[in-house]
């Protein structure tokens, strides 16, 4: 009878197959990383304007209940949002002025550019929108 020499598996092979097979999955994976990579950016984008809209609507609605002044609108400096939280950024606004009514006294009228900027670690988002003004007669 012939006896058969059965030789073990070395750990030194078994290791270079699982490298064999791991170089072989990294092509095939790294498509579907950066797709999910891009995705989540792109999510990100979209509740930051989610979020710079409902940060619009509050402003506008602030207008409206006399919080934010007439004069204030004029500083153009930037306003840190308090009223709203979310971690990742920090986000201000501020108003530009675009175009006024000429007048000999004070402007009646007033075209505003109304920046929100959210700014994080990895980047800084910037939403522009413009705002109509009528300065209330009788108030100063």
């Amino acid at each position: 009878m012939k006896r058969l020499n059965k030789r073990p598996i070395l750990l030194l092979e078994v290791l270079i197959a699982f490298a064999l097979v791991a170089l072989c999955a990294i092509p095939l994976l790294a498509p579907q990383v950066g797709m999910i990579r891009s995705e989540r950016r792109f999510l990100n984008e979209i509740e930051a304007d989610r979020l710079a809209n409902v940060i619009f609507t509050d402003i506008v609605e602030k207008m409206y209940q006399r919080e934010i002044s007439w004069e204030a609108l004029f500083n153009q400096e930037e306003v840190p949002v308090n009223w709203v939280s979310h971690p990742p950024y920090a986000i201000t606004y501020r108003f530009v002025l675009k175009q006024g009514k000429p007048t000999k006294s004070d402007p009646q009228y007033a075209l505003f550019n109304l920046w929100v900027t959210m700014a994080s670690k990895e980047e800084t988002l910037t939403f522009e929108y413009e705002i109509f003004v009528e300065k209330e007669q009788g108030r100063a």
